[in-house]
């Protein structure tokens, strides 16, 4: 019968392979539930927390750095009922139901301001807070931001940029490239190109306004000093009752993920019981592992060796019930044996060699005749094996 094989991995080991099995595991369902969630924290920032060339990070330290100026992010819905300017800056691919939501929460005479994206860009390898643009965002992306029915998006070459009268800011530089405007009976142009779109409008009579080109204020343009100071006066100029005071959004950028079961498992409430059977589970393992030790090997059907072979001897008999049999065979060879050893005559049998034996031994402690029928008379294994015991001791004493 074949032996069975040790474990060929040591105790450390498996301890290391199930480690890290577990963490794989738990990490493979943390990214399958919170992926969305990790792609917008890790992935760009916000324009406004932005350090490349299209962000708007510089605007923002602009205004927080002025005397009478306050900048702040609008992280949660709350935020939405300051009286600061707040700054949309929806991206390509951005729900125009966000956009709808967050301007209805908006109270009358709180100004806001919705940034349009103007190009698409991509992250140069090994090089921080630096981006590549790739060309401008498709139009159809930019249609579906707007919180209008009827309106055209135009983009031409880079031109003087005009301000009519009911805008009070200062003049902006001319913008690189190319402008992006807006054209819609709905606005009321405040900035426009040479072309006459609006570049900077205002949405009806509302407290809404409209930068179609973000090249006026992102942190290239605030390069210059005349590019700081008219994105400055344009703060400013949309929120004449807080001047100075601007809130940039990022609920946009930050918004939540879908839900799912994942997420569920690993966020209040039911994370605690998401660890109380993880702490079960590990329990039930330790105790799995303190109570089995090594591997137990299997011993060999029939063993090896003379004391194996009497002991399978004496089990077979003990099965078939001649235990007792044994004995009177026990004796008998003790018996011939003893004859051998006395030289006995051949002619004598049975009692008469007993007698002889007797004679032969009279100086021993015992006389062979009442070991011989105590041996023969036992009716127990137990009695049989203390007879031959005391038998076996008369061999001893006759061989001294």
């Amino acid at each position: 019968m074949s032996e069975t094989s040790e474990s060929p991995f040591g105790a450390r080991a498996v301890a290391v392979l199930l480690g890290a099995g577990v963490l794989l595991a738990v990490g493979f369902l943390l990214l399958s539930g919170f992926g969305q969630d990790m792609e917008r924290s890790f992935g760009r920032e916000p324009p406004a927390q932005s350090r490349t060339g299209d962000g708007l990070y510089g605007l923002f330290k602009l205004v927080d750095d002025t005397s009478e100026g306050m900048a702040s992010l609008a992280t949660e819905a709350m935020d939405y009922g300051t009286a600061d300017l707040l700054v949309l800056t929806p991206e390509a691919g951005t729900d125009r139901e966000a956009i709808d939501a967050i301007l209805a929460r908006r109270e009358a005479g709180h100004a806001t301001l919705i940034v349009l994206p103007k190009w698409q860009v991509q992250n140069i390898p090994l090089r921080r807070n630096r981006v590549r643009a790739t060309g401008p965002v498709p139009l159809g992306d930019l249609y579906k931001l707007v919180p209008l029915e009827k309106f055209n998006i135009s983009r031409e070459a880079s031109s003087t940029l005009k301000a009519t009268g009911d805008y009070p800011g200062q003049p902006f530089p001319p913008v690189r490239k190319m402008v992006q405007g807006i054209n819609a009976d709905a606005l009321t142009t405040l900035i426009t190109d040479k072309n006459g779109d609006a570049v900077l409008a205002r949405i009806g009579r509302s407290d809404t306004f409209i930068l179609a080109d973000p090249d006026l204020i992102d942190n290239q343009a605030l390069n210059s000093n005349k590019g700081a100071l008219a994105a400055l006066s344009m703060m400013g100029a949309l929120n004449p009752t807080a001047p100075g005071l601007v809130s940039f959004d990022v609920t946009l950028h930050y918004h939540p993920g879908e839900r799912n079961l994942i997420k569920l498992m690993f966020t209040p409430p039911f994370l605690a019981v998401t660890t109380a059977l993880f702490f079960a589970a590990l329990l039930a393992g330790w105790a799995s592992a303190m109570r089995f030790g090594p591997v137990r090997r299997e011993g060999r059907a029939i063993a090896l060796g003379k004391t194996a072979l009497v002991d399978n001897a004496a089990a077979l008999t003990r099965l078939a019930g001649k235990v007792r049999l044994s004995g009177d065979r026990y004796a008998d060879g003790v018996r011939d044996w003893a004859a051998r050893k006395l030289r006995a005559p051949r002619r004598l049998k049975g009692d008469e060699l007993t007698a002889f034996i007797d004679s032969a031994t009279g100086g021993m402690t015992r006389r062979f005749s009442e070991l011989e029928a105590e041996l023969r008379a036992a009716d127990s294994e137990h009695d049989m094996l203390h007879a031959a015991q005391r038998l076996n001791d008369w061999q001893k004493e006759l061989t001294a």
